[in-house]
């Protein structure tokens, strides 16, 4: 499955100083996923053993994943998406 960063992941990995492979670590050996109801991508969720949570939006199209944007994750903000049902959990092997 071949990878593919967009622009605007490009520049969020700039602006906010996130280290160029990570998305693809995130995706590739993600915790979680999850289904964004609101924009319909798929969330790729994993935490870090310094205890930071990242998420990679993407979707998927033919033989490659389309990686959208990356974030930290604000404390509560996974629980709220959760429980607002905006976020559904999906199970999801790349």
């Amino acid at each position: 499955m071949r990878l593919v960063y967009t622009t605007h992941l490009r520049l969020r990995l700039k602006l906010r100083l996130i280290p160029f492979n990570l998305p693809r670590i995130v995706v590739l050996q993600a915790d979680e996923f999850f289904l964004d109801r609101k924009t319909v991508t798929y969330i790729a969720v994993k935490r870090f053993a310094d205890s930071k949570e990242y998420m990679v939006s993407f979707v998927q199209r033919e033989n490659e994943l389309l990686l959208i944007t990356i974030h930290p994750l604000r404390f509560r903000q996974k629980a709220n998406r959760i429980v607002s049902k905006r976020w559904q959990r999906v199970k999801r092997k790349i």
